[in-house]
């Protein structure tokens, strides 16, 4: 099935994923990479035993390029195709972009395997996706930081390259195992952004009704 200007690849093991190669018209990618920001101190810092990155999800500290895209895939333009894709109806987009946004990893850098946070407490929504867009130009499977899937033992099953211009799609759960856990040593940094989608616990209120028009006193 076609997606953005790539053909999506499925494949459901461990767990329902979609790889988009060129996935966008190659100079907007291009500019997406070329203009990837340096973290600075307002970016969040992430250094512990299980993950060394920095990321942010703050649409002020982006060029516009980027927060240009970040909205655009929580618009209808993107979600209806991953509804689509992914045959999940009623898909919620994060305007907060709480934990997405812009993800750099810099030499040395990893990602432990997890699955993820599973409940966005602001909006009170269950996660279902993520999509991340890889922007590394050049790369090499020696670099490291390769995407790794795990089954429920942890063992691990696919490995996906974080290519330029590759979105990778999954759902997310909590057996949803997955994590960049080799150090990245490319000559850049590792360059990556991150969308998650949501539904809502489906219960409808006892006084369900269309829009309902009143007529004035007078």
């Amino acid at each position: 099935m076609n997606f953005g200007h790539g053909v999506a690849r499925f494949s459901d093991d461990p767990f329902r994923h979609w790889i988009i190669d060129n996935y966008l018209p190659e100079d907007m990618a291009d500019q997406l990479a070329f203009n990837f920001p340096e973290p600075t101190e307002e970016w969040w810092r992430y250094e512990n035993h299980f993950e060394n990155k920095r990321a942010t999800d703050k649409l002020g500290l982006m060029p516009n390029e980027h927060t240009m895209f970040l909205l655009m895939s929580n618009s209808h333009l993107f979600m209806e195709p991953l509804e689509q894709l992914t045959g999940i109806k009623g898909l919620i987009p994060d305007p907060r972009f709480r934990g997405g946004g812009l993800h750099w990893i810099g030499k040395g850098g990893n990602l432990a395997p997890h699955s993820d946070f599973n409940w966005q407490k602001d909006l009170k929504l269950l996660r279902k996706l993520n999509v991340l867009l890889y922007l590394n130009k050049g790369y090499e499977s020696s670099y490291g930081g390769a995407l790794k899937l795990y089954d429920k033992d942890m063992v691990e099953v696919s490995t996906i390259d974080p290519l330029f211009n590759r979105m990778v799609i999954f759902e997310t759960d909590a057996d949803g195992f997955h994590g960049h856990p080799t150090p990245w040593s490319g000559p850049t940094p590792r360059k990556s952004m991150a969308l998650y989608y949501y539904l809502s616990n489906g219960i409808a209120p006892d006084n369900v009704h269309s829009t309902k028009f009143q007529k004035l006193p007078n």
